[in-house]
């Protein structure tokens, strides 16, 4: 079975990750976590994890899916051009690739928002100052799916999660998520 691979960078959010990655392990699906640089990462509530492997190391022919959190300041990322070669090589292979709070800015920027709707947490003035995005496909709902793309608002962690679930057909009792 292909892999999801969970994108950590730099003062990433990690709460932002926990139901999507719940989620995951309850169907069984395998799982890498790829930092961009080094492997040791450290969120922005100051957690430090060892991510599996480099973004120079993956092997895209192993994976499915990207999962991508949001990040603290996304222009520490805006140099990044590895990583939006991964996300545009992925979206040409139809992975499903979930992008959550302020990392829609790098499916932008990748060119994978072309055509789709979105959503990203960020200010409207901040997304007119980026440049990248296409305001005539933006909405402000929680969660937003265009075909094998998911994004969400970060307070839309837990239906973010339950959408990547469900767009990957893994089985969930997603009822362990609601109240």
């Amino acid at each position: 079975m292909k892999k999801t691979a969970v994108i950590l960078y730099p003062l990433f959010s990690e709460y932002e990750l926990s139901v999507a990655l719940s989620i995951l392990m309850q169907g069984n699906k395998p799982v890498m976590t790829v930092g961009l640089h080094h492997r040791d990462i450290k969120g922005e509530s100051g957690l430090t994890c060892l991510a599996d492997m480099q973004l120079s190391d993956i092997d895209s022919d192993e994976i499915d899916s990207l999962l991508l959190p949001g990040c603290m300041d996304i222009m520490t990322l805006v140099d990044e051009q590895a990583l939006c070669d991964l996300i545009k090589k992925m979206h040409a292979k139809g992975a499903v690739i979930a992008s959550i709070s302020s990392s829609p800015y790098l499916l932008a920027k990748a060119g994978v928002l072309k055509d789709k709707n979105y959503t990203v947490g960020l200010s409207l003035e901040a997304i007119k100052q980026l440049e990248v995005f296409d305001l005539r496909f933006y909405t402000d709902d929680l969660v937003v799916q265009d075909g094998s793309i998911i994004t969400a608002r970060g307070r839309g962690f837990i239906p973010f999660g339950i959408a990547f679930g469900k767009a990957l057909q893994l089985q969930f009792d997603e009822n362990w998520y609601h109240q």
